[in-house]
């Protein structure tokens, strides 16, 4: 208990420390009380140890959302199956908001925003994955998922672009470019990467294969 509270709260003196562990292991042991009959078989507690047993009825979405992470990130687009595109659509959604919110603990900054880049990836290979199956609706709707964590990250503003005209709508592309300029110039105050603008002209005179021009 001693080392979990010190790991937890480790700018808080130690009997502090240990009060606010209390009050956590309170809080813990509750809500599962309220979410499975099994709680005391989940939590154990023994003296100055406390053990999360790993049983069945268990799961844990951090977990599963790195198991997946681990098992696709490596993965050539090309190669991923639609039962791991499932599996990647089905952890993208269990991604609810910053890990441990309103912590500032050092631990927790570090692994908050490591899985916002797992997230990240995770749209990201999505993303591709329905532009090469052309299932360009759902592509568009990851694509917009990215822009919701990083408005100003041009790359997914391209890919929006592309994926709006692949899919017939030449309107909305050149509308994404417009909007990727404010973004950019709001947030960073610079316009668009020769990459989007070229992207753009390309889509404007409208002349064919996106893939031919070689831009990400």
């Amino acid at each position: 208990r001693e080392k979990l509270a010190s790991q937890l709260w480790p700018d808080s003196p130690e009997n502090r420390a240990r009060k606010y562990f209390r009050q956590a292991l309170w809080q813990l042991q509750a809500a599962l009380a309220e979410t499975t009959r099994a709680a005391g078989d989940i939590l154990e507690l023994k003296g100055g140890w406390v053990q999360l047993k790993m049983i069945n009825a268990l799961k844990i979405d951090a977990h599963q959302f790195k198991t997946v992470y681990q098992q696709v990130r490596f993965l050539p687009i090309a190669q991923l199956t639609e039962k791991e595109a499932a599996k990647m659509m089905k952890v993208v959604a269990l991604y609810q908001g910053d890990f441990v919110t309103g912590w500032t603990q050092d631990w927790c900054l570090l692994e908050r925003v490591r899985f916002q880049s797992m997230q990240l990836a995770l749209l990201d290979n999505l993303v591709d994955y329905f532009q090469l199956t052309q299932q360009y609706a759902q592509g568009i709707e990851y694509a917009m998922e990215l822009l919701r964590h990083d408005l100003a990250r041009e790359r997914s503003h391209r890919r929006l672009m592309r994926l709006h005209y692949l899919a017939g709508n030449r309107t909305a592309a050149l509308r994404q470019f417009e909007m990727c300029r404010q973004a950019l110039a709001k947030e960073l105050q610079v316009e668009p990467s020769k990459k989007t603008v070229t992207l753009y002209k390309h889509i404007r005179s409208d002349s064919g294969d996106l893939f031919s021009n070689g831009i990400p």
